[in-house]
C-alpha cells in the first residue's frame, strides 16, 4: 500500500479503507484495518498446512470482506453490512482472476477461496442455531467449502480486531467437524454407480438420479 501500487495490482481492496464498521463489533476501525489484523491472526494458523490450503486460507481471509464497501449502510443507529457475504464473490472472482490464481498441485484454489468468502459467517451462524442445527446442516457445508480451512478464516476474522471477542463459536465448530469426519470433504457416498447399474438400472441420467436421491438421504441420516 506504501508503494502506491494497490490501485493497479487489487483495486478490489482499495475501498476497503473508507468503509467503516460498527464500533460495538469492530472496535479496530475500518474493514481494511480489521484485514490487515485478521491477516495476522490468519498467519498464525496454517503452520501445518500443505502450501496451498495456507494459501486458501490468506486468500480468504484478504477477500472475507470485500463485499462490505457495497452493503455497508446505516441502520437505527447502526453500521451494518447485510449479504456481504455473498456480495464479496464477485470482487473476490475479479481479484483471482487479476491474479491468475486458478488451482495448485491440484486443489482447487480458486474455489475454495469464494467457498471461505461466501461461507465465512457460516460457523457462527451454526453456533447460534446450535440447539436447531442437523449434522446434516455440517455435512452439507463441508461438501461447499473444507471445513478445516473454513474454521481457520472464520477464527482469523474473530481475532482480527481490537477488543475481548474469544473465538467460541469456531472451536464449537470444528469440534463438530472432527465429530462427523469432514475436516477435509464431505461424507463419501455409501452408494456408487456400480451398486446401481448391478441392482439392474440401466447406465444413463436415472442412475445419476438415484445416486444424488440416496446421498442426499446419506447426508440427513
Amino acid at each position: 500500500a506504501q508503494w502506491g501500487q494497490l490501485p493497479t495490482i487489487a483495486p478490489e481492496l482499495v475501498p476497503l479503507a473508507d468503509t467503516p464498521q460498527d464500533p460495538e463489533w469492530h472496535p479496530e476501525g475500518d474493514v481494511w484495518t480489521h484485514t490487515l489484523l485478521a491477516l495476522d491472526e490468519a498467519r498464525r494458523l496454517i503452520e501445518d498446512l500443505d502450501p496451498p490450503r495456507a494459501l486458501a486460507v490468506m486468500l480468504g481471509t484478504l477477500c472475507h470482506d470485500l463485499g462490505k464497501p457495497g452493503t455497508t449502510k446505516e441502520e437505527d443507529g447502526r453500521i451494518r453490512s447485510r449479504g456481504h457475504e455473498e456480495a464479496g464473490v464477485a470482487p473476490t472472482l475479479a481479484l483471482l482472476d487479476r491474479w491468475n490464481i486458478h488451482t495448485r498441485e491440484s486443489f482447487p484454489l480458486r474455489d475454495q477461496v469464494v467457498g471461505l468468502v461466501r461461507d465465512h459467517l457460516k460457523p457462527g451462524a451454526l453456533y447460534q442455531a446450535r440447539g436447531e442445527v442437523s449434522v446434516a446442516a455440517i455435512r452439507r457445508l463441508s461438501r461447499r467449502v473444507e471445513a478445516d480451512l473454513l474454521y481457520r478464516v472464520a477464527r482469523a476474522d474473530c481475532l482480527g480486531r481490537k477488543g475481548d471477542f474469544p473465538p467460541v463459536a469456531m472451536e464449537w465448530f470444528i469440534e463438530q467437524v472432527r465429530e462427523l469426519s469432514v475436516e477435509r470433504s464431505g461424507p463419501a457416498p455409501f452408494l456408487r454407480g456400480r451398486d446401481v447399474v448391478e441392482l439392474g438400472v440401466k447406465p444413463g441420467p436415472a442412475v445419476g438420479k438415484i445416486l444424488a436421491e440416496v446421498y442426499e438421504r446419506q447426508l440427513d441420516s
